[in-house]
């Protein structure tokens, strides 16, 4: 439970840092913004919501006469500095050649516009800004707060550019430098950022999200919802993006494993088609379903609005997540929330978050994973599980309301308003 107390006060501006090329950066926000809300006794939490006109009306229409807004930038603008802040860490490897051009016009564009809104957020009675996902600077007219989402690019240097890995470097060296404290997702997270920053390891903060289901989540019928879409009564769910590091390809191995050994599986895909680094990814998926006769096995949605695809998660039998590298997976958090089942590849920060109900399986061993599958295969059934839901719903109100006390914890401290421990 969250207690209000004189932290409560303050005014805080929640920048919206993404669009739908990554919508977990947009739930990121959505997510802490109705935990925010939902925080008992906190007087409608003073918040002030910064994006887009565009991004605004889509994703945070929810939020209107609940809290402030200010569109920035301008419409004439293009809302074009959330998209730069993207750039700065997600720039398409197709762009290489002529990625060092195009990143210092983002930067200078970026730079530009980010003194102006420092300079209207005091007249807003702003006490601290959240997310920096870029730097803002260290002379920016209010105290702010980084978020560094992962150490990816270390792990993983073969899904990124030697420009992009430089670039997330700079850019996180920068967030270090200038922002008052930092936040990562998870304790894996915070070992990372002291390997790799270690110069501001002592400005880091561990902050474990938490999804935060919006009103009406339980209003469609997943039934009804699966049947307009075409789908089959029994279905997996895979809610992903197609970013390469989501490992789609591991989870498409064993449908093929399972269906020559006469299972009736069906997968279900949502989450946008599309990878920052280029087109080939997911034409390689692509390729791979159509050479091996998965297109009737396996269903790509795409991305879906919110409610539909909580819908669809509540009628699957069961989740994969098979994601090489997670900074705190919120795919997890909604298994975690809708009391789902769930086929967890085994890495660290699925382990630091340890939801009921999953089974483990190497991100690399489809064979492990399809055998796990079929352990548990009749044990699965056709969801909504009401039990399920009800008990985790139960332990979830204690996950948020922790979740915002400590989010209001370190915007206290990043202020000014209490001492840093």
């Amino acid at each position: 439970m969250c207690h209000s107390d004189h932290r409560t006060l303050m005014k805080i501006a929640l920048l919206n840092v993404a669009d739908e090329t990554w919508m977990g950066g947009v739930y990121y926000v959505v997510n802490l913004a109705r935990a925010l809300l939902r925080c008992a006794n906190n007087d409608g939490e003073r918040l002030l919501i910064v994006g887009s006109e565009a991004m605004l009306q889509k994703h945070y229409q929810e939020f209107r006469g609940h809290v402030d807004f200010l569109v920035f930038p301008s419409s004439r603008a293009k809302s074009l500095l959330w998209k730069f802040a993207y750039s700065v860490t997600h720039l398409p490897a197709v762009l290489s050649s002529k990625l060092s051009g195009d990143h210092k016009v983002s930067i200078q564009y970026r730079d530009h516009l980010t003194p102006r809104l420092g300079r209207m957020l005091p007249a807003r009675d702003v006490a601290v800004v959240f997310p920096g996902s870029y730097s803002l600077g260290s002379d920016f007219d209010v105290p702010w707060i980084g978020w560094i989402f992962d150490f990816q690019h270390h792990y993983y240097r073969q899904f990124f550019s030697d420009e992009e890995c430089r670039s997330r470097d700079e850019t996180f060296a920068r967030i270090g430098r200038e922002s008052r404290l930092v936040v990562v997702s998870s304790q894996q997270a915070m070992k990372d950022f002291q390997r790799f920053l270690p110069d501001f390891s002592h400005k880091a903060r561990v902050l474990k999200f938490r999804s935060v289901l919006p009103q009406g989540w339980d209003g469609l019928d997943p039934a009804l919802t699966a049947r307009e879409l075409g789908l089959p009564d029994r279905f997996l769910m895979i809610p992903n993006q197609f970013f390469v590091h989501k490992n789609h390809r591991t989870a498409f191995e064993a449908v093929l494993i399972l269906r020559d050994r006469g299972f009736d599986i069906h997968v279900v895909c949502t989450g946008a088609v599309f990878d920052f680094r280029g087109s080939q990814h997911v034409e390689d998926l692509r390729s791979y379903m159509k050479t091996n006769l998965l297109e009737s096995r396996i269903h790509v949605l795409g991305l879906l609005p919110r409610l539909r695809q909580i819908a669809l998660m509540r009628m699957a039998m069961a989740v994969i997540q098979p994601s090489l590298f997670e900074g705190w997976s919120t795919v997890v958090e909604d298994c975690r929330t809708l009391g789902k089942k769930v086929f967890l590849s085994d890495i660290p920060v699925h382990r630091e978050q340890n939801p009921p109900h999953a089974s483990y399986f190497d991100p690399l061993d489809s064979e492990m994973l399809a055998m796990q599958i079929a352990d548990r295969w009749e044990e699965l059934e056709t969801g909504p599980c009401i039990r399920d839901e009800i008990e985790a719903m139960q332990t979830q109100q204690t996950l948020i309301g922790n979740y915002a006390t400590d989010f209001l914890s370190i915007s206290a401290e990043a202020s000014g308003s209490v001492r840093s421990l």
